[in-house]
């Protein structure tokens, strides 16, 4: 696979401005299921492998391109048996997720080059990282819709699932009310939004900062339950105030899921 990646024209973030970018959420504890080689980030919505390699060459420049291209052979390579490992510590996801092998195939589709990092000695170290959504549809997903709907015009800019109680990040899930009737399910999501997005991005009881930057500034803030399968439990009357013209912010993915716990 290393023939088709040119190393002078991969795509490249700059550190520095990543830095600032992350400034002032640098105190922020991200939800992430990991492997010392794979991530997956549920409030950034990224999935990130990690590609190690290292040569003794004396021509030092030719050196340096040689290390970062098997530094990325090296995290591609480690992209299903990683990832098999993540969703092993979740096995409350196994029937939702796609096989190892298919998220790791979606993971390095279009993968870019997130950081890289020279060490003395001629050893480089690669993160490379992609969406962590594309990765994760559930392969036997059906939507009602494909296109996500137009939501600038509503009075709120997202919703933001006050959960009490223990919940672990999933891809999808059900919302419901205290009578188990389901309200919200994966399928209404549209597919656009769901490719980019899932069903939400996960925080741990995020700042104003981080809600803002996932779903604007003005969101319509819900009190939500954990049910037993793993589902989202929501008074009717709280669900009223999403499905009084609130309800394409669901469709169109623009949740946060704010934990607790």
């Amino acid at each position: 696979m290393t023939d088709q990646f040119n190393i002078q024209s991969l795509p490249r973030f700059s550190s520095l401005l990543i830095i600032f970018a992350l400034g002032p959420v640098a105190n922020a504890a991200p939800i992430i299921d990991s492997t010392s080689k794979a991530e997956i980030n549920w409030s950034t919505m990224k999935i990130r492998l990690i590609g190690e390699a290292k040569f003794d060459d004396t021509n030092v420049q030719e050196s340096l391109k040689k290390i970062e291209q098997a530094a990325w052979q090296d995290g591609i390579q480690n992209a299903t048996p990683e990832i098999s490992k993540v969703f092993q510590t979740r096995p409350d996801l196994e029937k939702e997720l796609p096989s190892a092998s298919v998220a790791a195939k979606r993971a390095v589709d279009g993968i870019l080059s997130h950081n890289t990092t020279y060490y003395a000695h001629g050893r480089v170290r690669v993160e490379l990282e992609n969406s962590l959504a594309s990765a994760l549809v559930p392969e036997h997903l059906t939507f009602k819709t494909a296109a996500e709907p137009n939501v600038a015009a509503l009075a709120y800019s997202g919703v933001v699932f006050k959960v009490s109680g223990n919940m672990k990040p999933r891809a999808a899930y059900t919302i419901k009310d205290e009578t188990g009737a389901i309200l919200f399910a994966p399928s209404d999501v549209a597919e656009v939004a769901f490719k980019k997005n899932l069903m939400g991005k996960w925080f741990r009881r995020p700042n104003q900062f981080e809600v803002s930057s996932a779903i604007g500034a003005n969101p319509l803030t819900v009190a939500a339950t954990t049910g037993a399968d793993g589902s989202l439990v929501v008074s009717k009357a709280d669900w009223q105030k999403v499905a009084d013209g609130n309800l394409a912010l669901l469709q169109a993915s623009q949740i946060v899921i704010s934990l607790s716990k």
